[in-house]
């Protein structure tokens, strides 16, 4: 219960008067302690969606799935850099082969020349068959090296295109790859729900076993209030009792609601005469004077 507050010593009595009927005089029935019951906060779970789930395990993945296409990509642009630079090569290699026939034909033929020429025979039939035979075996030649490194070119040639066409296939071929992958991430997350389900379920669960634990706690403690209101409301109630109750704080707080308004000399002198205190303080009485007359001398 909650007393007024007096600004005059008559309400000081009056209020006084008004405690010690609650406390010491009426018998009044017992009332359950309002004590606050435990409400925790429960732990929320949203269930995701299969459709949602599998679009969060592509998106889990895709990050991963794009690294390695362009890493295979990449593979692949070296490897037909590579046959180009080999096709380069080769070119410049059979460019160099055919000149060096031209040349030593060329010698082949100047020597013939400077032969008959010494051995005056330079118009004869038998130099100019010579020459048309040198010029038959070096066209054999140069059409060999042209089949040898055509046929090399070739083949680096063939390498490329199948690079190329691996090249862009890279994405179907990854999404194949991945087709596996996203299914097991998609099983995965399906387990982490399930096992996030049953933490939360158990929780949650752990929580109405507190609240009801508590609630029965609350009930005890009302049961024990009311035994011992009961116990003090059957006889004369002892100075313990009152404190116990909350008599004392009660009258203090009206006494000192009253005091503090004035000077601490001037609550100390008046509190010496009241006698009548004593009956309303009892034992506190001279606590609640030294209590002014420090305050006075500081």
């Amino acid at each position: 219960m909650t007393f007024e507050k007096p600004t005059t010593k008559a309400k000081m009595y009056e209020v006084l008067q008004e405690i010690f009927h609650y406390y010491r005089v009426q018998k009044e029935e017992y009332t359950d302690a309002e004590l606050a019951p435990l409400n925790l906060e429960r732990m929320e779970f949203t269930e995701i969606s299969a459709q949602d789930m599998l679009l969060r395990a592509k998106t889990l993945l895709e990050g991963k799935k794009k690294r390695e296409v362009e890493e295979y990509k990449a593979k692949i642009n070296r490897e037909i850099a590579g046959l180009n630079s080999q096709i380069g090569f080769l070119s410049s290699e059979c460019q160099k082969a055919l000149e060096q026939i031209e040349t030593l034909y060329q010698e082949s033929e100047k020597k013939i020349q400077e032969k008959a020429q010494k051995n005056g025979l330079a118009d004869s039939s038998i130099i100019i068959d010579k020459i048309a035979q040198l010029e038959a075996s070096k066209n054999n030649k140069i059409a060999e090296i042209n089949a040898e490194y055509a046929q090399k070119i070739s083949e680096q040639t063939a390498q490329i295109t199948e690079l190329d066409t691996k090249r862009e296939q890279a994405e179907s071929l990854f999404s194949i790859i991945y087709e596996k992958e996203e299914a097991a991430k998609l099983l995965e997350l399906k387990e982490e729900q399930e096992k996030t389900a049953r933490e939360v379920f158990k929780y949650n669960n752990s929580l109405v076993e507190k609240e009801i634990k508590h609630a029965n706690s609350l009930t005890r403690a009302n049961i024990e209030l009311k035994l011992k209101f009961l116990q003090i409301r059957s006889g004369e109630m002892t100075k313990d009792d009152l404190v116990r109750v909350g008599y004392y704080d009660d009258v203090l707080e009206c006494v000192y609601a009253f005091y503090d308004s004035m000077p601490a000399l001037d609550a100390y002198n008046d509190i010496i005469r009241e006698e009548r205190l004593m009956v309303f303080l009892d034992d506190y009485y001279e606590s609640v004077l030294y209590l002014y007359k420090m305050r006075a001398n500081s």
